[in-house]
């Protein structure tokens, strides 16, 4: 019986993750140094092959072109999971010169399709925007790159914004997630209907607002602070701010509050020598001056480390056991742009839902490279008792400022056990066989043997 089930399983193996994951994509060309990994093992990369959700492809030095449904996406220059990949549209006679080698994947990319920015980490986006009279020769460029370089480069769906306009007084106009594509039509309108027509520019009502606004509670822990102005400092004489000094040290709870790891601050500057340049001190944010023409690229490449991330990546399904013991690989999937130190405090497990197991051995910094991968493996003990059929295993990796992302998981297996009886009739079997055997051969000796003598 034992050998008709370890046939099974054998076969079972050749069909890779088919009986555990669902199909995701077709990989139909791959470019430049391409790495591929599926159950954290790296497997050899194939034209037409089939590509799991949660395969994992290293493109840091390459490209991947991708099918996914009746839909084309590239995943290029970073190590990412296959589900998350950039959308492209390409025709189907230039889909055949990037199979046929006439051109390049990243060729026709550039031709046909503006830079895509990729993260998984979603945010909370504070956009705080200059609506007074000085705005106005600017204004309609200044919407242009909201749009263009904020909310249809960098924000991605369910991402939560909260915008609002100041001049003489603040006006909360969206305090939500948002929801792509379906809000973004709404949201360009709201956008360019916009009129900047206040005639003060109160940086000290605007603060208020903002401090306000970060004392509550927003659904992610990261969160980008854009400040916009053109203009310098100017309230109303009946502004409770009026001859108050903005600038100075605790002023507002904002200048402490967004100093933290968890946000990040980009004073846009419409012009030289604003308010956005006289705030980039107290509020410690990043000046940039947009006069200059700065795109949405590098904007980005200012934001990739705040807004990176380090996933751990484990197998959902590790199949059949038989042994008390499973040798687990854990993947740590880095979108940082610069190398990154996981400083682990702790690695627990427990099965079923019973009482938590620390792994004792494990390697308590691991060095993980901007955009790369580190695979790590780790046992996990299952109890003698352990009856057969389906369990799970539930894994916490504990980091320090728990850089680590999804570091709570489940594995599922099924415990296989082959009692004393198979065991003892399995080889009893191969014993008579081998007897069978021998004697078969003894036998056509003998004829051999007599028919010559």
């Amino acid at each position: 019986m034992k050998k008709y089930i370890l046939f099974f399983l054998f076969l079972v193996g050749l069909t890779g993750l088919s009986t555990f994951a669902q199909d995701y994509a077709v990989l139909l060309k791959a470019e430049g140094d391409v790495s591929l990994y599926r159950n954290n093992i790296l497997i050899d990369v194939k034209e037409n092959m089939t590509l799991y959700a949660e395969d994992i492809v290293n493109t840091v030095n390459g490209t991947v072109l991708i099918q996914v449904l009746n839909d084309y996406a590239v995943i290029t220059g970073k190590t990412a999971k296959i589900d998350n990949n950039t959308r492209i549209n390409i025709t189907e006679e230039e889909l055949l010169q990037i199979r046929s080698g006439k051109s390049s994947i990243n060729d026709i990319i550039h031709e046909n399709n503006e830079a895509s920015y990729n993260r998984n980490l979603k945010m909370n986006f504070f956009l705080i925007l200059d609506i007074s009279t000085s705005m106005n020769d600017v204004f309609a460029e200044v919407i242009k790159y909201i749009d263009e370089n904020i909310i249809n480069s960098i924000m991605i769906n369910e991402d939560f914004l909260f915008l609002f306009t100041f001049g003489e007084n603040t006006d909360i106009k969206i305090n939500r997630k948002i929801s792509f594509p379906d809000d973004y039509e709404a949201l360009r309108e709201l956008l360019y209907l916009l009129v900047p027509n206040e005639d003060y520019t109160d940086i000290g009502f605007a603060l208020e607002t903002l401090d306000n606004a970060i004392s509550n509670k927003y659904p992610y822990s990261k969160s980008i602070i854009f400040f916009i102005t053109d203009g310098i400092n100017n309230p109303a004489e009946n502004s409770k701010y009026f001859g108050f000094d903005v600038y100075k040290e605790g002023a507002f709870n904002s200048y402490t509050q967004v100093k933290s790891e968890d946000y990040k601050v980009m004073l846009l500057s419409i012009g030289e020598e604003t308010a956005a340049k006289d705030l980039s001190q107290p509020l410690g944010g990043e000046y940039l001056e947009v006069s200059k023409e700065m795109d949405a690229g590098e904007i980005n490449n200012l934001i990739t480390d705040f807004i990176g991330s380090i996933e751990m990546v484990v197998p959902e399904n590790v199949g059949d056991i038989s042994t008390n013991q499973i040798d687990l690989k854990i993947s740590f999937l880095s979108t940082y742009k610069n190398i990154k130190n996981i400083n682990i405090s702790s690695i627990k497990y427990s099965l079923d839902n019973s009482e938590q197991i620390f792994i004792d051995a494990f390697n308590p910094v691991i060095s993980i490279s901007g955009n790369d991968i580190v695979i790590e493996t780790y046992t996990i003990n299952l109890p003698e008792n352990i009856e057969k059929g389906k369990h799970t295993v539930r894994l916490e990796v504990d980091s320090e400022n728990n850089i680590v992302i999804r570091s709570v998981q489940n594995i599922s297996f099924t415990y296989v056990v082959y009692d004393k009886y198979d065991e003892s009739l399995f080889l009893i079997l191969i014993i008579i066989a081998a007897i069978a055997n021998l004697g078969y051969f003894v036998f056509a000796f003998f004829n051999i043997f007599i028919s010559k003598y």
